[in-house]
């Protein structure tokens, strides 16, 4: 495993980000879109004979599958392709090596984590000294957001809060619904994930960009029991050992699909707490189609589960 750079950049206190193929493909759609908003310069990749033999093509011009681009203040690690599992160390060690050097002021892995009702966002470490940090950052960003609203709360805001629980609660029941027990075994997780969506559900644009916006300003959590594992796993280790701060942030989604919505959850706290300035109206627009297909797919399985004649499964 070998770094070949193809360009000498003079960092100053950079932030690595470091977006590979996951669940949700969180982790590739918000290191793309990052590099593409942000337009920043192709520098350097990884060559090892293990990697798949495949190059991406973009407007005739084919690269390398592990591939890094960046700025002065920015680096990010961006991966086409699964790295297999007997690379994880090689490169993870071979990066670590790199970064010494560059001494970032944070190393951020992407990763999403899967849950049949995404809600929460997760900062994670090796480091519970890291863990402190950022939890306090988040924790002072909400006390001065809530100390300004004090005595601002209009009637139509909290008739909106009360229209938020409501759908929550809706929501909430699309699962308390279906019973799990007496489910067919031939019942694939596509099927249970469209009979968790909500048909009666006309989401837009405009409440979708809210419901991220939210989760952005309130979403940050400790996750109290899970497992990072690849990449991510092996990045903090390495790096906190060196003394290299890093951390994983995981955003929860429901995996079976490429799921632009928390990809731009990712990207709007990455926004708040580092200033990286990516737009994520594109990545929103996106989940708002893939959204309004499969509230379309719902109703269809939903008329098909109500027709005796036409049995889903025999």
């Amino acid at each position: 495993m070998q770094y070949i750079s193809l360009k000498t950049v003079d960092y100053e206190d950079p932030l690595v980000i470091v977006g590979f193929p996951s669940v949700g493909l969180v982790g590739s759609i918000s290191s793309y879109h990052i590099i593409k908003n942000l337009d920043l310069e192709y520098i350097g990749y990884f060559e090892d004979p293990l990697f798949p033999l495949a190059m991406i093509v973009e407007d005739s011009v084919a690269y390398p599958p592990v591939r890094v681009y960046g700025r002065k203040d920015l680096i990010v690690f961006f991966s086409d392709v699964l790295i297999p599992s007997e690379l994880i160390y090689p490169f993870v060690d071979v990066t670590v090596e790199r970064l010494k050097d560059i001494k970032p002021k944070m190393v951020v892995t992407l990763e999403g984590f899967a849950s049949m009702r995404p809600e929460n966002v997760y900062w994670v470490s090796t480091s519970e000294t890291i863990v402190d940090k950022l939890m306090k950052f988040q924790n002072h960003a909400l006390k001065n957001k809530e100390d300004s609203k004090k005595g601002k709360e209009t009637k139509e805001e909290t008739k909106s809060d009360v229209d938020n629980s409501i759908n929550n609660i809706d929501s909430m029941n699309n699962i308390n619904n279906i019973d799990f027990d007496n489910l067919p075994e031939e019942t694939s997780l596509e099927e249970l994930e469209l009979m968790t969506l909500d048909t009666n559900q006309n989401m837009n644009y405009g409440s979708l960009q809210e419901e991220v916006n939210a989760k952005i300003e309130t979403g940050m959590n400790k996750l109290k029991l899970g497992m990072v594992g690849g990449i991510s796993a092996h990045m903090m280790l390495k790096c906190n050992y060196q003394n290299i701060p890093a951390a994983c942030l995981l955003v929860e989604t429901v995996g079976l699909r490429p799921d632009p919505k928390a990809a731009s959850i990712i990207i709007g706290v990455l926004n708040k707490e580092y200033d990286i300035n990516a737009n994520i109206d594109e990545l929103i627009e996106e989940a708002e189609k893939i959204q309004s297909k499969l509230n379309n797919l719902a109703k269809e399985h939903a008329k098909l589960m109500t027709k005796s004649e036409n049995p889903m499964y025999m």
